[in-house]
């Protein structure tokens, strides 16, 4: 298999003639493809004309054998994950395009640069400079591929780079030629024009390949991503000064180590935007694009406002990268303290455990607020090291009191003494926000924004290859700005913004975050629950594993690549909808009878349509052991999984679906620690055994051998379903449910259309409690159904007081907990 352009005469593979390409001889040249690779091209939406012209176009470039090592090392790292059954890859997968193109040296130079372009720049901007590099190649219009297809192209090489220092390199230059981050100001770059950066690429063309000895770009970040390219991809000497001609960089190529082949001057006038190219000696001027200080959302058809996406930082430095200056006061010894409190109290827990509150990525339901302060700020002081010093002052803190605690649910306010902004300073509560200068940074707004970075970072799985973007830092830091009051008051409180990460698109926010780019394609959709753009992947732990607990369903997995099926790939993966249908469940005994409880799922994934889309649920089937379990009822009756009843009910379940129903139904365990006195029946024993002591160790007796001294109670934080209201009747007496089971069978009942009101999630670190907050009435009764244990536990809930009522074994051989 051959992937190289070969002329129909025989001739040389090699279309360029004194600077240009040979359209006449390529449009009669052939190309040699297995019909696997005709395939997968097919299926990844590219055209092989667009093949064809890609390989042309960057035949104007020379790569080095060092530039191309450099390229097959970074490709040859990239990984392919499995979903849940293998219906789903994400990642580069090993008969993935971009290796395939990479097998010639023209393949090489075109995948290797759309892998660049996507470092920096969104699939829609870059789209335009490879069609502006066909242009002033003056390539026919019969044999120019359109935006679409340019942008299939960039599509399947974006993320081919995440593994090599190629995005670092970009940050650290574009540091240099760009304005740099004060305390007075925080911004965003918009990119220069694509005519000029395909002008300035074919500059450096003309560099690789020795017809021009040396060139002079003049420009501002834009030139960042330029002098990248010409290092590591190119291999040429390069250098940077500044606007007086003063060297801040110089890196000579072995190729040629006597002089620069590229020299970069900043130019740091913001305010000339003519799009004027100047030749003066092989010397080009490329106008930085506007300064903007926030970010504009597409409407309707029209694209969102570009960014210029400063490459990728080191995870030790990401804080200063985006925030220069201001990160520096915030860490400063005298203000420490008040950014540590600030820190600990907004991951303090002081709401009624309903929401997003009491959901912890680590400690589980029942860990206290001190215990997840800590385990927060441990967390962020290792993936950050940058707030080492923080969690020390924390700990340090730790015998005072006041300190971390909250008295409000609100964000304390005593950074605003220690920042210059107009929102800040003086307390103008008069003043309205639009008049305040937004080049003045906010330290209150930097630390919520901080707060939320390491929010949303708790909760995600990260591969090794992906490095955080000062530009999608800085993006957040700017979306949390423009959702202030209309007028100086309280920031969002840390409750809002810990919910608006569970609200929000999850695919979407991370892809923002990581890559920096706006035009990603935001989905407005709460069904998404994987999703590929600029070479980053997000997928949901539903895809990956969807029978873990709760706390783990919560989860996303973020890694290079994009989203394959059976060789196509897709962008989009959502959940598929579920039919309409009559149902007749309504309590959790039902559920059981319909599902049985050792139920199965299956991942299933279903082509669109859209070519992009793809539909996936979960379903639901039932293990051939399931069978009559004895009575379960005072009355005798039975729970069967041979009716068909099962039949007739849902047996879908959206991936997406689950995250958004645990969120909803989960509360947390308030425990009153107040003294519950029972009587419980021993199936052990056959006899009563009175138990008094405090109410969270309630749950120990239920599921313990008191003659030989096993427990068979679960852990605090193992989670259970409870019917929150309602019930049935059953001797006159109103009844609800505990159910212990398979994470399966919960998420089964929790997506279910009629479970929407009546069930909730929650742990067994104290039941009464839990039992308690859910009661409707001072008389009702409970049910526990273990189905771990097969046992039935039927006690009534009276005030204060605890009383068993009965406890029938029915299945032995249960491990000690």
């Amino acid at each position: 298999m051959s992937n190289a352009l070969v002329p129909s005469n025989g001739s040389s593979a090699n279309f360029a003639q004194q600077g240009s390409v040979d359209w006449v001889a390529l449009s009669g040249s052939t190309f040699t493809f297995s019909v696997e690779v005709l395939s997968r091209f097919a299926k990844a939406g590219v055209e092989m004309i667009t093949v064809a012209m890609g390989q042309a176009i960057f035949s104007h470039f020379k790569l080095r054998p060092d530039g191309q090592q450099r390229f097959s090392d970074a490709i040859a790292k990239l990984k392919a994950f499995s979903s849940y059954g293998k219906a789903l890859w994400f990642g580069f997968g090993v008969k993935h395009i971009v290796r395939i193109l990479s097998e010639t040296e023209q393949g090489t130079a075109c995948a290797a640069m759309c892998a660049c372009l996507s470092v920096s720049y969104d699939s829609l901007f870059s789209s335009r400079v490879l069609k502006a590099l066909t242009d002033q190649q003056a390539a026919p219009d019969a044999l120019t591929p359109s935006l679409s297809q340019w942008n299939a192209l960039l599509n399947v090489c974006a993320g081919a780079v995440s593994n090599s220092k190629f995005s670092k390199q970009v940050e650290g230059m574009t540091r240099l030629l760009a304005f740099s981050a004060t305390s007075q100001n925080i911004f965003l770059n918009e990119p220069t024009s694509p005519d000029l950066l395909a002008q300035a690429l074919l500059e450096l063309g003309q560099v690789s390949r020795g017809d021009v000895r040396s060139v002079t770009l003049l420009g501002g970040a834009d030139c960042g991503w330029l002098a990248a390219v010409s290092q590591w991809l190119l291999s040429l000497s390069v250098d940077i000064t500044d606007e007086l001609g003063c060297l801040m960089y110089s890196h000579r190529s072995p190729h040629c180590p006597s002089y620069p082949q590229v020299i970069f001057v900043r130019y740091l006038d913001a305010s000339r935007n003519t799009y004027a190219t100047t030749l003066r000696q092989r010397s080009f001027f490329i106008p930085p694009g506007k300064l903007c200080f926030g970010i504009q959302a597409g409407v309707g058809d029209r694209p969102a406002q570009h960014i210029f996406s400063s490459g990728r930082s080191d995870w030790a430095s990401i804080l200063h990268d985006s925030f220069g200056d201001s990160i520096n006061v915030l860490l400063l010894p005298k203000n420490s303290p008040r950014f540590a409190h600030f820190l600990y109290c907004s991951f303090s827990v002081i709401n009624d455990g309903k929401g997003v509150d009491h959901l912890d990525p680590w400690g589980g339901m029942s860990a206290t607020s001190r215990e997840r302060q800590i385990s927060h700020m441990s967390f962020a002081s290792k993936r950050l090291p940058e707030l080492a010093t923080i969690f020390t002052v924390g700990e340090s803190r730790a015998p005072d009191t006041a300190f971390g605690v909250a008295s409000s649910d609100e964000f304390p306010d005593e950074l605003r003494e220690i920042c210059a902004c107009g929102r800040c300073v003086g307390s103008l509560s008069q003043y309205h926000l639009e008049k305040i200068s937004n080049d003045v940074a906010c330290l209150e707004v930097v630390a919520a924004t901080i707060f939320e970075y390491i929010w949303i970072l708790s909760w995600l799985d990260i591969d090794e290859a992906i490095y955080p973007s000062p530009t999608g830092l800085r993006g957040l830091y700017f979306k949390l700005f423009q959702e202030l009051p209309s007028k100086v008051g309280p920031i969002y409180s840390p409750y809002r913004i810990k919910s608006k990460f569970f609200d929000q698109p999850l695919a979407s926010t991370v892809i923002s975050l990581f890559t920096g780019l706006s035009d990603i394609g935001w989905s407005s959709t709460s069904s998404e629950s994987a999703r590929c753009a600029a070479g980053l992947c997000v997928y949901s732990s539903s895809l990956k594993d969807p029978t873990t607990s709760p706390q783990d369903q919560l989860r996303a997995t973020v890694v290079p690549g994009q989203i394959e099926r059976r060789g196509s790939i897709f962008e989009v993966v959502v959940d598929k909808r579920a039919p309409k249908f009559d149902s007749r469940l309504n309590h959790v005994s039902e559920f059981l009878q319909a599902y049985g409880p050792n139920l199965g799922l299956t991942l299933v994934v279903d082509e669109t349509l859209a070519s992009n889309v793809l539909e996936a649920y979960l379903f639901i089937s039932r293990h051939p052991r399931d069978q009559q379990m004895g009575p379960l009822f005072p009355d005798h009756r039975y729970l069967s999984w041979t009716t068909p009843s099962f039949l007739n009910e849902v047996r879908m379940i959206g991936p997406a679906d689950i995250r958004r129903k645990i969120v909803f139904r989960s509360q947390s365990p308030i425990c009153a620690s107040k003294t519950a006195s029972m009587h419980a029946l021993s199936v052990y024993d056959n006899r009563f055994v009175p138990w008094t002591g405090p109410c969270f160790s309630a749950k120990d007796i239920l599921w313990t051998n008191t003659s030989k001294g096993i427990k068979l109670c679960p852990n605090p934080n193992e989670w259970i379903l409870i019917s929150s209201g309602g019930g049935y009747e059953i001797h006159l007496q109103r009844w609800k449910e505990v159910l212990r089971g398979n994470y399966a069978l919960f998420y089964a009942i929790i997506c279910h259309p009629l479970a929407e009101n009546h069930i909730r999630l929650t742990s067994t670190w104290c039941l009464v409690c839990s039992l308690a907050s859910n009661q409707f009435d001072s008389r009702a009764s409970l049910e526990s159904l273990d189905l771990r244990t097969k046992n039935v536990v039927m006690f009534s809930l009276r005030d204060s007081a605890l009383s068993m009522v009965e406890l029938i074994q029915a299945e032995q051989g249960v491990p000690e907990c």
